[in-house]
């Protein structure tokens, strides 16, 4: 089973991302219809391993500009990989640093990205999740109260779990050192977090 499990993922992918592109309509630019430019295949990474993905690109005819509309939907980002990966990674870059991350990642679903490219990964998802909690506190704050309502709530768990930490890091700051006079020593600084779940 766990030997088929990849080709067959593979496959549905394909299918999958080709029953997507071939429902996308042609973008437009410039006023106009961008010209399609036929089918550019591209490689992306995905919890069964990697994927080729043909995509229709498009041609603006007055600014030259180029898009490919069907990157925004099996892509996380800029990068070439899947949003199901996009997500394991990200659950799995809050529990272990990032040269750590490859291996786990590698060993729990056989899929090799390097650490660099999952810390890029993670640092861009968390700041569009910020642009968009940053967005939702503008238009709570444009509200004017007696008319903001709370979200309804899915779930009522039973137990809510508070859990705080911290880490306490180096820079590359100096300060006088009060122990040794005339010396200079680093200055730390601390992160704190704290989560409700």
């Amino acid at each position: 089973v766990e030997r088929d499990k990849d080709p067959v993922g593979r496959v549905v992918l394909e299918k999958g991302f080709e029953h997507l592109r071939d429902g996308l309509r042609s973008p437009g630019c410039c006023g106009r219809v961008m010209e399609n430019r036929g089918l550019r295949e591209v490689t992306l990474m995905s919890l069964s391993g990697e994927v080729r993905v043909p995509r229709r690109r498009y041609r603006c005819r007055e600014c030259g500009e180029f898009r490919t509309p069907a990157d925004a939907l099996i892509c996380c980002g800029s990068h070439r990989v899947t949003w199901a990966l996009a997500k394991r990674v990200c659950q799995l870059g809050t529990l272990e640093h990032f040269p750590e991350l490859e291996q786990l990642v590698a060993d729990q679903h056989g899929v090799f990205l390097g650490h660099e490219e999952m810390r890029q990964l993670v640092h861009q998802v968390g700041q569009a999740a910020e642009a968009d909690r940053l967005a939702d506190v503008e238009l709570w704050q444009q509200t004017p109260p007696p008319q903001r309502r709370w979200p309804e709530v899915d779930h009522h768990p039973r137990r809510v779990f508070v859990s705080c930490d911290g880490i306490l890091y180096c820079t590359n700051e100096r300060e006088p050192d009060p122990h040794h006079p005339g010396q200079n020593r680093l200055i730390g600084r601390q992160i704190r977090v704290g989560c409700v779940y």
